[in-house]
């Protein structure tokens, strides 16, 4: 987008309507990856009370030091280790995008694990039925943050679940040239929406929603969930 502003300024190369519909295509995929996120965090807050009263308190913490005001700092992961472990279970439970990249072998034929792809293969990288496989994830049903601690990690190493950490799977924004250019915005828009909502409100799931497999969804642009009508108490 930043290339084609620049064009268009310079050269005139790109016309007022490319401008207007790359413009309209960064702003809906912004928005709706964001917004989706996080309805899908708050999903799993409410149906999860203590994972959501453990954040509350370590986010609590920090705003404390800060004159009751959110910082850079205290959404860092060091500082925030549990804030950063929710938002990745709930991109292995409900990812917003679960294909992070397609690509195909336009080159030639390619071996990978015995089985040949013919020339013209289309490939995607599809990450959701990686995070709720039980020969990978114990007990995928459950939310559980504990997973992304570092010695979770470190476990994990040199097991067929080490794959979990790859960095094609850890967001949804890809990675290398393809990488999602608003990536870092997105994760700090998150950060900021996510922590607000939590120390500011109690959220609980109506008493007819009681796991995951209640919450109706659709795919949209991306995977979207129609949210119960959740109640909201002041803190």
């Amino acid at each position: 987008f930043a290339r084609a502003f620049e064009r268009q300024k310079q050269e005139g190369t790109v016309s007022v309507k490319e401008m207007m519909e790359i413009s309209m295509i960064s702003l809906n995929a912004g928005v709706d990856t964001t917004s989706s996120f996080i309805c899908w965090a708050l999903v799993h807050l409410s149906l999860n009370p203590s994972v959501q009263q453990q954040l509350y308190d370590e986010l609590k913490q920090n705003v404390d030091e800060t004159d009751g005001k959110l910082s850079a700092d205290a959404l860092t992961k060091k500082k925030s280790p549990y804030l950063h472990a929710v938002l990745r279970e709930s991109h292995r439970a409900t990812p917003v995008h679960p294909t992070t990249m397609t690509k195909s072998n336009s080159t030639k034929e390619i071996e990978i694990h015995g089985i040949t792809m013919p020339k013209g293969t289309v490939f995607s990288f599809e990450t959701y039925s990686l995070g709720v496989n039980p020969e990978i994830v114990e007990n995928p049903e459950e939310f559980r943050p504990e997973r992304w601690t570092p010695e979770a990690e470190q476990a994990r190493k040199g097991t067929r679940a080490e794959v979990l950490d790859h960095q094609f799977y850890k967001d949804p924004f890809s990675q290398g040239a393809r990488r999602c250019p608003g990536s870092r915005i997105a994760v700090n828009e998150t950060l900021v929406l996510l922590s607000q909502l939590v120390l500011d409100w109690k959220i609980e799931a109506p008493s007819n929603v009681t796991s995951l497999k209640d919450i109706e969804y659709e795919q949209q642009t991306l995977l979207v969930p129609k949210l119960p009508k959740m109640k909201f108490t002041p803190r």
